[in-house]
């Protein structure tokens, strides 16, 4: 991860990993695309895709935070006091 990294590029990397996830265009991703509604995430789905921001950002999440985690905006809302 850049260390000059801005939180709107972390929100476009998430929301572009969520749609790498989904298997959709990142395009059709924005902060605010709720995963289980908008991209049919299932359990494994966010334990794949937490997975693929702890890789990208080189942080570890506990469970219970990522649990909480619904939107893109909900990943960086979670995630940027880890890269603080």
């Amino acid at each position: 991860m850049p260390t000059t990294m801005t939180q709107e590029q972390a929100r476009l990397r998430l929301c572009e990993l969520a749609a790498t996830q989904a298997s959709v265009d990142a395009r059709e991703v924005t902060p605010d695309t709720d995963f289980f509604v908008d991209l049919n995430f299932d359990s494994l789905d966010t334990v794949e895709y937490t997975m693929m921001i702890e890789e990208e950002f080189e942080v570890t999440i506990p469970d219970e935070r990522a649990d909480n985690v619904r939107t893109p905006a909900d990943a960086l809302a979670m995630l940027w006091p880890l890269l603080s």
